[in-house]
């Protein structure tokens, strides 16, 4: 008689289920607290005084400015990703042939989907964050007025 003989014969025991450290779930939402508290103390800081010298409306067209911005590119970017990883799936050689690949192919099959739209999402964030602090030059670009007098190197106007 072995122990595994007997294991097999009695119920399966349940999984345990896995508890979240209670120290590591509230270090976490201190620190989300922490950076939202700041955030918006800047964001008020910043509303308070353009109101105060009354520019407010300054105020509100660089922050849409900056929004619209990092959603515009932060989408390219995410779409961009998104595609070429659809593209890549979907052109990938069949199963079959090559045991080494199928083996690594398995261990990633679970992943795919996650990997499908985290990491657009991350990297449609770190462009949308990138391009929205050059909001200045972008408005510049839009507003921009003739200044009629031409450059005489290239003969286009000053203003380009």
């Amino acid at each position: 008689m072995t122990f595994d003989a007997d294991r097999s014969a009695s119920a399966p025991r349940p999984v345990p289920e896995r508890r979240r450290s209670p120290v590591a779930v509230t270090a976490i939402v201190v620190g989300i607290t922490i950076v939202v508290t700041i955030a918006f103390a800047n964001v008020w800081t910043e509303w308070q005084w353009f109101s105060q010298v009354g520019y407010s409306e300054v105020w509100r067209t660089q922050w849409v400015a900056r929004l619209v911005t990092f959603v515009i590119f932060g989408s390219i970017a995410a779409a961009a990703v998104w595609l070429t990883l659809w593209i890549a799936r979907r052109v990938r050689p069949e199963r079959g042939g090559r045991p080494a690949l199928d083996r690594y192919r398995d261990q990633v099959r679970p992943l795919e989907r996650a990997v499908m739209w985290i990491a657009p999402a991350f990297i449609g964030f770190i462009a949308g964050v990138v391009m929205s602090s050059k909001w200045p030059s972008l408005l510049a670009w839009l507003n921009s007025t003739s200044f009629g007098t031409a450059d005489p190197q290239f003969g286009l106007d000053a203003s380009f």
